[in-house]
């Protein structure tokens, strides 16, 4: 029998509390290895505005991991227009 293939899909606002979880893992694992940097995991809500920017701005995204029906992993990114007057016009992802 084989391992469920992860099925990667653009996340919603139904996984944003899934999100949230493994934000305060990877949140604990950021604040162990640098706390002088990183806060300490707290409660998932916490960060939930933050991820939801991701799931509801047009400049932004979540892409998501599933596997069984359950989100195992996401990425986010942020489309950003750097416009100064001493640049070129460049459009990056953050």
């Amino acid at each position: 029998m084989t391992d469920p293939q992860p099925i990667y899909r653009r996340g919603t606002l139904a996984d944003l509390n899934r999100i949230s979880e493994i934000g305060q893992l990877l949140n604990a694992l950021h604040h162990s290895a640098w706390p002088e940097i990183f806060a300490p995991a707290s409660r998932p809500q916490r960060d939930e505005a933050h991820w939801r920017q991701s799931l509801e701005t047009a400049s932004a995204a979540a892409f998501v991991a599933e596997c069984d029906n359950e989100v195992m992993g996401f990425i986010t990114i942020n489309v950003v227009d750097e416009q100064h007057t001493d640049l070129a016009p460049v459009r990056r992802s953050a």
